[in-house]
């Protein structure tokens, strides 16, 4: 999940050089983080950089946490379209799991 969503949502490609780090469609190196300990699906602050970058391509989101555990967090997103949801576990999840179904690759 974490890697697609680097290289689909962020735009993100290993580096050609030795693939230990992201690069930039550009080609600049993000030098942080390393590939394997870059991880939006369970770590808040990289999971805000998925909402930045998405907000950045004019997307909107709402974010739903209901009351009980038995029912999933729920993220919705949205750019001149209609919603497009994204569920998980966590937040950091579901927010995932939305950008990739916004991006076109996710289910």
């Amino acid at each position: 999940l974490d890697r697609q969503v680097a290289e689909q949502v962020m735009g993100w490609k290993p580096s050609p050089s030795d693939y230990s780090e992201w690069v930039t469609p550009t080609g600049e190196r993000i030098g942080e983080p390393v590939i394997n300990s870059w991880s939006p699906s369970t770590d808040p602050a990289a999971m805000l950089q998925v909402i930045e970058r998405m907000r950045k391509q004019g997307w909107s989101f709402q974010i739903s946490l209901y009351c009980t555990e038995e029912l999933p967090v729920e993220v919705r997103v949205w750019n001149n379209t209609p919603q497009i949801r994204g569920e998980g576990a966590t937040l950091m999840e579901a927010v995932c799991r939305a950008a990739l179904v916004a991006q076109g690759t996710g289910r």
